[in-house]
């Protein structure tokens, strides 16, 4: 046992915010390498994550509603320094074990081998161009749940993958350390006397920030000195307290710099951190022999290092695709409105709409292109089916007048049509072209996440209008602040109405 002499001071504690949060990620198409020729993939990925228990990553299980990821992608034989097939794609994990891109992705053709880097928190700035660093910091305030969660920072690895029959499993590693508090108490009092007391702890002197390189795994930079308050609530376990935990970046502890201040019934304690050395992914219980004294001493002792359990892993699902696009094949279920992708850029829409004129009054299937811009364009239409006509007018153009929503319509000469081809300058057509693209189609929604609940919507079109499909399922603002609920529908106050049946 270390004995450590004490000094009463001011406790102080300042606030220090690391993780910037964002709603927007780049994904995108890795240039050919010299030896391997990547061609469009086929095959979109889904990602969900399978869990036992509902507590917070920081006591050892799975991912809190809202939480968001990065994830990254290169083959195999790159690396995260240069292109990336797949550049911090944002993943919002939700209820019913899901976690939900941000952007529809897709794996390259034939068996080139990918590597999945994914790591949590999400940082809007991701990794900078031609480095595999990520900054990485911890919370100094993680009494506060939300912050807690964000100090622990994971990365999961999946490499060399292949067989696109089988899911992708990513299990994610803690890769910061946690020091965990253990308080004694003395003959005078006992471990009741000190959960009444409800002492308040800190640390001082530990590094905050840091650089973690995603290919090696290893931390450098190591900066910030900030007081951390610690996280959890007291509990008494064997005639002790427990429950408090600190999340710290990797380091050395032996230059008697980091202790632990205490505010215990009015007066302010402090002992030195014992000598550790803390690693990735492990924890040590500091047991620290809690006196009430005019000297204001406390002694500790560094416990055992013990590994700091895994999460459970996040599988990848997988489903076909093809280079035409089947009319047929879209049920419409979901919604109105499907998006085309190559390269996982939108190049086309099909949409399932109205149409209404002295000329032309129909159900409707129509294709539009999608810009460069992922704008529809709307003056270049082509009805692919008439639902509510018999004669052979399908093929034709139709084109939205954004001014009056009125549209101008000519007719077609197709029969029938079943299929749909995009070209390599991405002009849809009705046969099938020696440069057609290969295509994924997806259903185009409209995704509202409050409070780590994703709903999903589905999308109408109405003349040169896109409308929710739906009645908005909300009993919050998105920020989580709470709605009044109406009794009566017809008030102009904002609110919800729940019918009682």
């Amino acid at each position: 046992m270390k004995k450590l002499i004490l000094a009463k001071g001011v406790l102080a504690a300042s606030l220090f915010c690391c993780m910037s949060l964002g709603n927007t990620a780049c994904v995108n198409r890795i240039d050919e390498e010299p030896e391997v020729e990547i061609k469009e993939g086929t095959i979109p990925i889904t990602f969900s994550i399978k869990m036992e228990k509902a507590n917070t990553k920081v006591t050892n299980t799975t991912f809190e509603k809202g939480d968001r990821m990065g994830l990254f992608a290169t083959t195999s034989s790159g690396s995260i320094k240069g292109k990336r097939y797949i550049d911090n794609l944002v993943l919002e994990y939700t209820e019913g074990s899901t976690l939900v891109a941000k952007k529809t992705v897709f794996y390259p053709e034939g068996d080139v081998p990918l590597d999945f880097i994914s790591y949590h928190p999400y940082q809007t700035e991701g990794v900078a161009t031609g480095t595999s660093v990520l900054p990485v910091s911890v919370q100094t305030d993680q009494s506060n749940e939300k912050n807690r969660a964000q100090s622990d920072f994971l990365v999961a690895k999946a490499q060399g993958i292949t067989n696109k029959t089988k899911s992708v499993t990513l299990e994610f590693q803690h890769k910061l350390s946690k020091l965990a508090i253990s308080l004694t108490p003395d003959a005078s009092n006992s471990a009741n006397d000190l959960l009444k007391a409800n002492p308040r702890i800190i640390a001082t002197g530990l590094k905050t920030s840091a650089d973690y390189n995603l290919e090696d795994g290893t931390f450098s930079n190591l900066a910030g000195t900030q007081d951390i308050i610690a996280s959890g609530e007291w509990n008494v376990k064997d005639n002790k307290l427990t429950g408090k935990e600190f999340i710290i970046i990797p380091q050395t502890i032996n230059d008697g710099k980091q202790s632990f201040i205490m505010e215990w019934n009015g007066r302010i304690y402090s002992c030195a951190i014992p000598d550790v050395e803390m690693n990735s992914s492990t924890q040590c219980t500091i047991n620290i022999s809690a006196m009430q004294s005019n000297s204001n001493v406390l002694s500790s002792f560094a416990g055992k290092i013990k590994e700091w359990s895994s999460l459970p892993p996040i599988d990848t699902d997988n489903m076909e695709d093809y280079t035409a696009i089947h009319i047929s094949a879209l049920s419409f279920s979901l919604s109105n409105v499907y998006r085309i992708y190559h390269e996982g850029v939108p190049v086309a829409e099909v949409c399932r709409e109205y149409l209404k004129s002295a000329s032309l009054t129909s159900r409707a299937i129509i294709a539009y292109p999608v810009d460069e811009n992922e704008k529809t364009d709307l003056s270049n239409g082509i009805i692919l089916q008439l639902a509510d006509r018999n004669d052979t007018i399908c093929g034709g153009k139709i084109s939205w007048n954004t001014d009056d929503y009125g549209f101008t319509y000519t007719k077609g000469k197709s029969t029938g049509i079943d299929k749909l081809y995009i070209d390599n300058n991405h002009k849809l057509l009705l046969e099938k072209p020696e440069n057609a693209i290969k295509v994924n189609v997806a259903c185009y929604t409209l995704r509202d996440i409050r409070k780590g609940v994703s709903t999903e919507y589905p999308i109408v079109k109405i003349g040169a209008q896109y409308w929710m499909g739906g009645e908005l399922h909300a009993t919050t603002y998105r920020d989580g602040t709470p709605l009044k609920k109406q009794i009566d529908l017809g008030t102009d106050k904002a609110g919800y109405y729940k019918p009682d049946k």
